[in-house]
């Protein structure tokens, strides 16, 4: 599956690997945000 942009350049695999990485930890860090809050909030 190749992305196109705008301009009809491909993306190449490695910027499409960092966008999907980047995604990765944006998401798995408000995974942790949200139970610390979770966490705090129902702890006395």
């Amino acid at each position: 599956m190749a992305a196109t942009l705008g301009s009809g350049e491909r993306w190449t695999e490695g910027s499409r690997n960092a966008e999907i990485t980047m995604k990765f930890w944006e998401f798995l860090e408000m995974l942790v945000t949200k139970s610390l809050r979770k966490l705090t909030e129902n702890s006395p």
